[in-house]
């Protein structure tokens, strides 16, 4: 009967080997990416080396671009020598400012427009200007994107103007916009140049490594054994109260982002270091890539 049936099935799909896996074909979705930055730090320059044509106006002075730019390009990529192909709707935004400096509607329009499109993007090309401090605006574009849950990849820009290239120059060039931005320490960090097209196409494999990470799907059953690993290493810590925790439980709630619940015993509480290192730890096994 159908109850015999629907046993017979469970029992047999639950003797399959389940791996992570991505719960949507990239054939079937264009990856939307939105590059943000504040004004003049060249935004306009690797949009247009990305896309391959000149449709946005580059300009050394600051507010050219006013208002969201979409283009999409169809990309081909190789996976164990098999052609791949996806579409990637590409948007180029003004910068965003305190409103104390937005002057006049149409431009405070467009930047509405800019975080309009940063909510609808699944990945952010952050850009940062290689040459000049860090500043408040980029923190404040920082802690925006932390907000709404955006895959990053962090781009540091302008990198032809740099006089020091070598690789210990690079690390601690790294090492300090981390420092920065330590909220976005699931991001990677890329030298790029928009003017001369310095590594601009090595982006393109990231987008691609960062769209699949954030779409993964853990089964359960591999999830309890990650659990069970995690525990044994480390036995979770306490946060308030004098009670230690236990953990009972771990789900995947959602993709994209991807978010995880931990089930932990009633008055209790984890301190959030514990948290840090099960999510670490995520990482590491799974290859969450550039995913918050």
């Amino acid at each position: 009967n159908t109850g015999n049936y629907f046993d017979l099935l469970f029992k047999t799909m639950a003797k399959i080997n389940c791996r992570p896996k991505n719960k949507i074909s990239t054939e079937e979705k264009v990856i939307k990416i939105n590059i943000i930055g504040k004004p003049n730090v060249g935004k306009s320059s690797l949009f247009n080396k990305l896309i391959g044509q000149d449709k946005v106006i580059v300009s050394p002075l600051p507010h050219t671009t006013r208002e969201p730019h979409d283009t999409l390009v169809n990309y081909t990529y190789q996976v164990n020598g098999k052609e791949q192909k996806i579409k990637i709707n590409f948007v180029a935004t003004a910068g965003i400012r305190r409103k104390a400096q937005v002057a006049g509607k149409l431009e405070h329009a467009g930047i509405q427009k800019s975080l309009d499109s940063i909510r609808e993007s699944d990945i952010i090309l952050f850009v940062i200007d290689g040459n000049e401090p860090i500043s408040s605006q980029d923190r404040q574009l920082g802690g925006l994107l932390e907000k709404h849950s955006r895959s990053v990849i962090l781009l540091l820009n302008k990198w032809d103007l740099t006089d020091d290239n070598s690789d210990h120059f690079r690390n601690e060039v790294k090492e300090m916009i981390q420092g920065e931005f330590p909220h976005l320490n699931f991001a990677p960090i890329m030298l790029v140049s928009g003017l001369t097209g310095y590594r601009v196409h090595d982006i393109f494999p990231e987008i691609i490594k960062a769209f699949n990470a954030r779409q993964t799907v853990v089964p359960e059953d591999v999830l309890r054994q990650f659990l069970k690993q995690v525990v044994k290493e480390h036995l979770p810590s306490r946060g308030k109260g004098v009670r230690h925790p236990e953990i009972l439980g771990f789900k995947q709630l959602d993709i994209n982002p991807p978010v995880f619940e931990l089930y932990i015993k009633p008055k209790t509480s984890l301190h959030e270091s514990y948290v840090r290192f099960v999510e670490r730890r995520l990482r590491e096994q799974f290859d969450f890539f550039a995913t918050p």
